[in-house]
Parts: structure tokens; sequence; C-alpha cells
């Protein structure tokens, strides 16, 4: 009696009093220690019963194996071979095992079910799946808990095969092994990669699994059971198939707190956030009291509404303002509920208050836990990193081991972002571009993660690959890759990314091939990847010139290739992609395939708008993107961030727009714009572009200090236009005094002012400076500068060493060279140019004026005419293409 009502003080007081004790005695006690959360009692008791003279029969040994199973599910496993195993609890469980089989009671139905429970629950599905074997006639419990401890344990496959031949046998399931064979599929739509049908990303296997048992179910009428709905709700949510999780909902007669919670659990994982928190008010209002997971489910709708939420900046944080305000209300319930103290519902409130920004409010509930757990720490440390505050979150970690806590996957995941983030803000060495501080930081966590056995899983190796990219350790970053067995699409594209952050655009074809060939298919990032890859190498190329525009030809046959594989995947409908591409193609010079990629995206987001309008700035065609940003503003409905504002006043200064150049700063400071960095630089150059350098001084001098770089530069460069080198060299020694690098820009401002006022020796004074600064890299455009400088000064000899030791395939430098042979009347020069140019392009148009300039100011005459009469034949032909083009396309 005592032990039935939990009083175990006084069975105890009780049994210790009597002067003669039977089996029927122990085993009271026996049970009542088992089933009341003292189990290592139990076990103790057990043992002590041999002792005393008093042999166990099977009510003992089911008792005993009842407060193993339930210390088992206390206990933390350890991985072992791929699986989690309750290591204590198994040695216990075995060495009980034998005494029951010493004993003879190892064929009785009880303790037969008990010990497969016993070892699924300590994860050796071997040692439950041999007791099974050795059953007879395996009665429905034998049956029912093999498959859930297939279920729970991960191998949803194992647990429907047993479920098919329990029911090919003839055992008719009951309610629990129903609920058993639908948490089998749950488990299996966890693992199962989703499929997009009409918006909803959907588990298909599974979900089909799922309704060939739910349709059993309801042909025993079962499918009405409490527990058995519950647990179709949990499936089909899994399954991500809310539809139907919702009409099994609907038609429960009785619903209780699972069921409430497993769909408002199904809503938040499947992005239905706000229909979540409805769903948590309908409960409450329907008077069905949450528990402990009730609040952890809606606290994560409750983050993923965050997620979707505008920041906006208050008291010098970014809040979102709305899901903070239900967040605390969620909060206050909970405590007034008294689950203030309950971890889980802690940590998941750590979470929430993190994606809302309120880290003070995260802080406060971790440190007002009674008691913390791995998660508590990862929960803290991963909101502190996703709000900018990496230093904070690293130092979590420390004091989270140095506290004795043992970190899991997880926390050495958000370890490692702490560390990739610091390496983002740190400068890198010069010679090396290694981030040394970060990167030291990550390897020590590397050591420990390797230590704690953390270093082989795919999530931490990820973040090690994402740390070392990021540290500039490409080396260590490959390694860490090359020791994963089991690689998925996101280790690849880590990997692939981490290249092309570091500047070797090359390996990532390599990898992308590789990664296709070993049966890992691409997705989404993964095409960004090698797209931004292909951008990048574009960048470096000289390119060729094609009808009078620059192209870069290879680069360009790469993206159409990798464009063309997207389509086939099916990836052109993503966002990203689709972006990725509108600027690829506009880096490789094709105008014309970059409005094709921009035009059949079926919806343009504002990355969309700014790319397109960047390359047409890029590729000079300023009012074609000022037109752009007019159809932004009237057709999308989008509002112009500080990029697109970017974009559009470059385009003003290109074509020298200055009345809508001035529209666009007074719509910024209407917007509250004009303290953006970004957009007060732009500012500064539009008017220098536009030949107001004043107006340029002052909004140079209202930049809040300290002034960028991009700032400096744009006044350099609105001065150089003006041809005022003075006041250019003036500044630009200003800046250097002020501790500021120039960059390429900078530096081609500088040389293009000394050109124009024939300031040769201090121009390549420059030239060599810029030329030993590693962190600038010298390109076509200022070897041509320099080309351009030398020529105009009669250094022909200079110049034409510059061109044919680095830019030989330059039209444009070999165009101002030949303009410089004319100026100086140097035929044999002059010549050699011609011809150079005509090689590379001979619709170089302007090479022919300049050429048939120069014979005429040698009194050549014949020869103009005929350098001239050539120029003409092309320019014919190359309209009568066009024409035959055209038609063609009409026919």
């Amino acid at each position: 009696m005592y032990a039935k009502c939990g009083k175990m003080a006084d069975a105890r007081k009780v049994f210790d009093e009597m002067p003669a004790r039977d089996v029927v005695s122990w085993n009271a006690l026996l049970l009542g220690y088992a089933v009341n959360g003292q189990e290592d009692l139990a076990l103790e008791l057990l043992r002590g019963m041999e002792r005393s003279g008093c042999c166990p029969n099977d009510r003992s040994f089911v008792a005993g194996l009842m407060a193993c199973v339930n210390l088992a599910e206390k206990e933390v496993g350890q991985e072992v071979c791929g699986k989690v195993v309750k290591l204590g609890c198994l040695g216990e469980g075995t060495e009980l095992h034998h005494r029951v089989a010493k004993y003879g009671y190892e064929s009785d139905e009880f303790v037969e079910n008990i010990l497969i429970s016993l070892y699924a629950k300590c994860g050796s599905l071997v040692d439950a799946r041999a007791v099974f074997e050795k059953i007879r006639s395996p009665n429905v419990v034998s049956w029912t808990t093999l498959i859930m401890g297939y279920a729970e344990t991960g191998d949803g496959n194992l647990a429907l095969e047993m479920f098919s031949q329990m029911v090919s046998r003839g055992c008719v399931p009951n309610s629990r092994t129903f609920v058993a064979a639908l948490k089998a599929c749950a488990t299996l739509a966890s693992s199962e990669p989703g499929e997009l049908v009409d918006g909803r990303v959907l588990k298909l296997g599974s979900l089909r699994k799922g309704s060939a048992i739910h349709s059993q179910a309801a042909k025993r009428g079962l499918d009405k059971d409490i527990f058995v709905a519950s647990t179709l709700v949990d499936m089909y949510c899994k399954g991500g198939s809310l539809a139907d999780a919702t009409s099994v909902f609907r038609g429960m007669a009785r619903r209780d707190v699972v069921c409430w919670t497993s769909l408002i659990l199904g809503c938040a994982e499947n992005g239905e956030e706000e229909l979540a928190l409805e769903m948590f008010y309908s409960m409450q209002s329907e008077g069905c009291s949450p528990n402990s997971r009730t609040y952890v489910a809606v606290l994560a709708a409750c983050a993923g509404v965050a997620q979707k939420e505008e920041a906006k900046l208050v008291a010098g944080q970014y809040l979102k303002e709305v899901t903070l305000e239900v967040g605390k209300k969620i909060h206050l319930d909970a405590t007034k509920g008294g689950f203030q103290s309950d971890t889980f519902v802690g940590n998941s409130l750590i979470g929430m208050y993190a994606k809302c920004g309120s880290l003070a409010d995260a802080h406060k509930v971790f440190d007002r836990m009674p008691e913390r757990d791995v998660v508590s720490w990862t929960a803290l440390m991963l909101g502190y990193v996703e709000c900018g505050e990496a230093e904070v979150a690293f130092s979590l970690f420390e004091s989270m081991v140095s506290g004795g806590c043992v970190p899991d996957g997880r926390s050495f995941v958000a370890a490692l972002m702490s560390c990739t983030s610091l390496a983002e803000q740190e400068e890198g060495d010069k010679l090396a571009k290694v981030k040394s501080g970060a990167l030291k930081r990550g390897m020590d966590i590397h050591s420990l993660a390797a230590r704690n056995r953390w270093d082989a899983d795919i999530f931490v190796a990820t973040a090690l690959v994402d740390m070392y990219a990021n540290s500039g350790s490409m080396d260590n970053a490959r390694t860490v890759f090359e020791k994963v067995l089991h690689r998925d699409v996101v280790l690849w594209n880590s990997l692939m990314l981490g290249y092309v952050r570091n500047g070797e655009a090359e390996l990532v074809f390599e990898l992308f091939t590789k990664m296709r060939s070993q049966g890992c298919p691409p997705d989404s990032q993964s095409f960004v990847a090698v797209l931004t890859a292909c951008g990048n190498l574009a960048e470096r190329d000289e390119g060729k010139h094609v009808s009078g525009k620059v192209v870069k030809v290879e680069c360009l046959e790469k993206v159409m290739a990798v464009h063309s594989e997207a389509g086939k995947t099916g990836k052109l409908g993503d966002m990203f992609v689709a972006n990725t591409l509108v600027d690829v193609y506009a880096k490789c010079g094709s105008l014309l395939d970059c409005r094709a990629a921009f035009d059949r995206m079926l919806h343009h987001d504002v990355v969309s708008w700014n790319a397109l309008m960047s390359a047409l700035v890029e590729n000079s065609e300023g009012q074609l993107a000022l037109d752009l940003f007019t159809s932004m503003q009237q057709q999308s409905g989008f509002l112009p961030d500080s990029r697109t504002l970017v974009a559009a006043l470059s385009a003003c200064g290109c074509v020298v727009a200055l009345q809508t150049g001035k529209q666009i700063q007074a719509d910024i400071c209407r917007w509250g714009l004009e303290d953006n960095v970004l957009v007060a630089n732009s500012l500064v150059d539009f008017y220098g572009r536009c030949g107001r350098i004043s107006v340029s001084q002052q909004l140079f001098e209202a930049v809040t200090d300290p002034r960028s770089v991009s700032a400096w530069t744009s006044l350099i460069a609105g001065y150089s236009r003006q041809g005022d080198a003075q006041k250019t060299i003036e500044l630009f020694e200003e800046m250097q005094r002020q501790g500021m690098k120039g960059d390429r820009i900078t530096y081609l401002s500088v040389l293009a002012a000394c050109s124009h006022t024939g300031l040769v020796e201090k121009g390549k004074t420059y030239f060599e400076a810029m030329r030993a600064d590693r962190d600038i890299t010298v390109d076509a455009v200022h070897y041509a500068c320099m080309v351009d400088l030398l020529g105009r000064a009669n250094y022909l000899d200079e110049a034409i060493v510059v061109l044919k030791s680095n830019i030989p395939s330059n039209v444009v430098a070999w165009t101002a060279f030949l303009g410089a042979c004319g100026k100086w009347g140097n035929l044999e020069l002059g010549r050699l140019a011609f011809e150079t140019i005509v090689g590379l392009d001979e619709r170089t148009y302007s090479a022919y004026t300049l050429m048939g300039n120069l014979f005429a100011s040698l009194g050549m005459w014949e020869e103009q005419a005929r350098v001239l009469e050539e120029c003409k034949r092309i320019q014919t032909e190359a309209v009568l293409q066009k024409m035959i083009k055209v038609c063609s396309c009409q026919a």
C-alpha cells in the first residue's frame, strides 16, 4: 500500500520491521522502488534478496529489469559505431539477464518482453532482436516492444519491416503497435530529403508509408485512439503535410495536451509559425493547459516569427519588437504555470530572446536557471554569435568548459562559428592573408573537439571548414574535408565557398566536378559557389574586344555551362542562383545574357534589381540603369536600399544627370539614409563626376569620421577628373598622413592626374609604391594608365615595354599608345600598334582614325585614304551582318 502511494520510506520501515519476509514481501518493495524513481535501490535490494537466501522469482526479475529500463531512460548515451548506447545500464542489464537465465526464468513471457525493452532502451537492438528470436510465439507486446525499439533508435526501415512480418504472421496489431509503426515513419521523415510540391516541402516516401499504416489503423477502428491520433498528427507534421495533420487533429473526439503540442510544433517546423501561435491560443481558450513541451514548441514558433521580422534600432540595439512582445507574454504564461525552472523551457526562452535580438533577456534567463545543461550554454553562445558579439560567445565557451560542462557537437559548432565571425572582423597577415588570432582560437577548439571525438561529426567538420576558410588556412580546411568519410552537400559547399573567398576559383571547378562524380547532387548553394568562382575569374580576365565591347569569352562559356546544368536540375527558380547569374553575366561583359537572366526570373527582389542596375553602370549604360531604377519604383513596389541608391547615383554620375541625382539625394534625406557610409560616399563621387567638386568637398567633410578609404577615393577621383593634379596629389598625401592606405581605384585616379599633367616621375613613383603593396592587385587598367602616362610624355620606348610585358592583348591600352605615336609622329611604333589592334579586334574603328591622322601628319595621303577606306569596308560588313541576323530572327 505504501509503495503504491509513493511513500517508500514508510514502505521500507514496514519491510525492515517484518519478523519474516517471503518473496512476495521482497517483490512488493522491489517494484515500489522500480516505479518510484529509486531504481538503484531496487537493484541493490534484488542483490540483497539473493544474499539473504530468498530465491527471486519471475516477478522479482521483472521488477529488477523494470528498474534497469527506467535507469536507461535517464542515462546519457555514448556513440559506439554510429549508435547511441547506454553502456552503464547495458552492463547492469546484461548481468541481470545472466541471473535470470541461471534461475530458469528466461522463457517467461513477461521477462522476455521486458528484456527486449531493456536492450532497446540501452541502444543494443542486436541483443533485443536475439531475445525476440528465441521466443516461440511472440505476442503483440513482444512485437510492439521490438518495433518501438527500432523506431526510437532511428532504424525506421527495420521497424516497418518488423511491423509487416507481424501482420503477415497473423499477430493483430493493437493501438501501441500502430503508435510504434507511425513513430518509425516519423523517424524516416526526419532524415528524408524533402521535395517541393505546390510550395511545400514534403517527405513523400515517409508520407506514403505513414498513410498506408493510417489506413490499416482506420480499418481496425484504432485511428480515433488518442495515442494513435496524436502520433498520426506528429507523423504527418514530420512529413511536411500539415493539411493531413490538421485533418486528423480536427477529427479527434478528445484532444489532450500531447496532440495540441504535436500540431503546434509541426506548424513551427514547417514554416507556419504564425499558425502555431494561433493554435497555442486556441488550445488555452479550449481549456487545455500547456505543459513544458508545449512551451518549448510555441517558443520555437516565436523564434521562427522573429527570423521573418525586420529588426529595428532601439536604444542602440537591433530588436524584433513585435515578436519580442509576444515572446515576453508567453514567458510570463510559462512562469505562472510553474515552468520557469524547467531546463527545456529555459533553453527555448534563451533561443527565442536571442532571435529577437534581446541578449540581455536571454542572459537573464540563463543566469536564473537552477540547472544549466549543454543546450543552455549552446543556445546563449549561438545568440551572441548571430547578434555579432562573437567575442562574448567565445568567452562563454571557455566558461562552459572550465565549469565542467562537457561540450557536444552543437557547442563546438557554436564556438567555431564565433571564431569564423572573429576571422571576418580580423585583418589578415599581409603576406599569407591568414587571420592568425582567430586561427589560433579555432585550432584550439579543433583540438578539444578531436579529444572529445566530435571532429568527425558532419556538422562540426563543416564548421571547421568554414572557420579555416575564413581564417585564410585552406590547407587545414581541405585536410578536415578529406577526413570526413560521408560528405553531404553542405560540406562540399563550405569548401567551395572557402576557395572562392580565398581567391582560388580554379579549384572550385575541380571540386564541383568531383562532387557530382561521387554521387552528391549540387544544391542551389553549390551553383552559387561555382558561379561566384566564374565571376572572380572574370574580374581577373582581360577579355577580348568583340564589337567594341570587352567580353570575357572563356569565363562566359563556363557560366553558360553551369547555367545549363542549373536549369537541368531545376535550380533556376532559386532567387540566389538567378541573382548570381545576373551578376556574373555582367562581369563577363555580356549584358544581353545578363538582361535575359533577369527577364526570365519569375520574381525579383531588391537584390535582382540592384544586380542588373550595377551591371548596366559598370558597362557604361548609365541611362539604361536610370530607366531601370524608375521601373523598379513604379512596377515592383520595392523600396530601394542603400545598394540601389549607390547604383542609381553611379548611373547619374556616368551620364552627368545632375538634376536626377539631386532628386535621389532628396529621397535619401527623406528616407533617413544620408548617414549611410556607402550612400554618403556615392554622393561625394556623384557630384565629383558632375563637375560640382565644391559640393563634393562639402559632402566629404560632412562624412562622419573616421572617413573611409572609399570617401577619400571619391573626392580624389573628382579632382583628378577636373584635371587638378595638384589637389589630387595633396589629398592623396593627406590621406596617407592620416594613416589610411589607398586602394586600386585611389591609385588609378592619382596616376590619371599625373598622366594629364605630364608628371612622369611622380607617376612612376606612385606606380612602384602600388606594386609593392601586397594588399593591392595591379591590373590591366593600371598598366594602361601607365602606358598613357608614358606615351603622353614621349616615353614611347618605355611605354611599349610595359605594353608587351603586362597587357599585350589590351586594345584600350594599345589604342592610347597609338594616339601617343600620332602625337609624336612615330610611324614605326604607330604601325606596330595599329597592326596589333586590328589583330585583336578589327572593329576598333577609332584605331583607323588615329592611324589615318598619323599618316596625314606625315603627309602620307594615299596611306591615309587606304586606311579610312578599309575602315569604311569593315563598318559596312558589320551593318550587313547585323541586318542578315535580324532578318533570320524574323523568319
